[in-house]
């Protein structure tokens, strides 16, 4: 996929609608597969593990989704990991203890991997590089746009028709999006791809300070997705759903303005508020009693942690020449995914110690480290910076 002048070329329009609606099936089951480890008589620390099994799969699975997508057909990728992705859906219907639950939500996550790496390495290569960061912010909504109703589906769809009839809708709606992949155009494999695998191949190390901002509020998101619906029941707070639908609708609404002001600002500028907003976000729902304060929650998130996702995006990409995009995204989902694994985790340990309120509120240190990275980042670059003119000043 060549670049082209416009955010919406027929390529991008294309992944556009291919990650939406695979998105809808996923963001259905994400708040839900916790209830439903509960709802088989697992134990907490094991529905922390089985949520964690997800992301951590993705994560194994990164380096090789992004050597991958730089060295083979980009197409082809996409179809193989949608097929996999449905097949992972119909396999939960007939999952009926711990360790079976563990075994598909590990080989859900290594597909949702590949599937994730490709989508963003096809979106990024269909842009133009001036409209980078807004471009990526609009193509982060696809999944946002399904985030705005598929949660709350998702729980009405269990609440009334039960689980079955969740994992059955969706692998119907995968499908409907293998079938949109289908008119992708036919891409070129790399003519590097007879090259021996090394290292280089596997991580993109120039990506590694900003992956690692990803990791610190993906954390938060982690834990979010997996423990608000039992928060909720805990505290008897009405209709926690809500949250998913506000935060989308929060995120709608100002990721494409956080994406123009990204091209054309420092990213410091945009990631110190960001953090500061999801901080804010995980203390809120420490304190959470009412639906008011969910909805309120929702609000920070989408301004804190969904707005903050292109300008790292867009550093990871900026970080590596075109033909090695791939790899920089899979190194950015890497740390999305180590944080969204030990999210659950972490959580499934501390939620028996201090209860899912305290477990928030622990969580307010993860963004923190987060604006500290940025920092070092800036730092760093400005020590380069000096030595760069140092250097001009001797050659002249």
């Amino acid at each position: 996929m060549g670049q082209k002048e416009t955010i919406w070329n027929k390529d991008f329009i294309i992944v556009f609608l291919v990650n939406i609606v695979a998105y809808m099936g996923f963001q259905m089951l994400n708040p839900n597969i916790t209830k439903y480890a509960s709802s088989l008589g697992i134990v907490s620390t094991l529905v922390g593990i089985i949520a964690a099994a997800y992301s951590f799969a993705a994560l194994l699975s990164r380096p090789f989704s992004g050597m991958l997508t730089d060295k083979m057909s980009k197409k082809n990728i996409l179809l193989f990991s949608l097929s996999g992705l449905a097949l992972c859906f119909l396999g939960y219907m007939v999952t009926t203890n711990a360790y079976g639950l563990m075994v598909i939500r590990f080989v859900h996550g290594v597909f949702f991997g590949f599937n994730s790496t490709v989508t963003m390495t096809m979106a990024s290569n269909a842009l133009p590089l001036r409209k980078l960061s807004s471009g990526l912010g609009v193509f982060g909504l696809s999944s946002v746009g399904s985030m705005a109703i598929a949660p709350s589906i998702g729980i009405a769809i269990v609440d009334s028709l039960g689980y079955t009839a969740l994992f059955l809708i969706g692998a119907v709606l995968t499908v409907l999006s293998g079938i949109c992949a289908l008119f992708v155009k036919k891409d070129v494999p790399n003519r590097s791809a007879r090259e021996p695998l090394s290292l280089h191949d596997l991580v993109a190390v120039q990506t590694i300070p900003p992956a690692l901002i990803g990791l610190m509020v993906s954390s938060t998101s982690g834990l979010v997705s997996s423990y608000l619906v039992l928060h909720g029941d805990a505290r008897n707070i009405a209709n926690v759903g809500i949250y998913f639908t506000v935060y989308a609708v929060t995120l709608l609404a100002v990721r494409p303005v956080i994406g123009k002001l990204a091209d054309s600002v420092s990213p410091a500028f945009v990631i110190y508020p960001c953090c500061a907003a999801t901080a804010a976000t995980m203390l809120v729902l420490g304190f959470a009693h009412s639906t008011a304060a969910v909805i309120a929650a929702g609000i920070l998130f989408g301004i804190g942690y969904g707005s903050i996702h292109p300008v790292i995006q867009t550093l990871c990409i900026k970080s590596v020449v075109p033909e090695r995009r791939g790899v920089a995204s899979s190194t950015f989902y890497m740390g999305l995914d180590v944080g969204n694994t030990l999210g659950p985790f972490v959580g499934g340990l501390l939620i028996p110690l201090v209860n899912y309120g305290g477990a928030f509120f622990f969580f307010v240190i993860p963004p923190v480290l987060g604006a500290l990275i940025m920092v070092w980042i800036q730092i760093s670059n400005h020590r380069k910076e000096k030595v760069k003119l140092e250097k001009g000043r001797e050659t002249v």
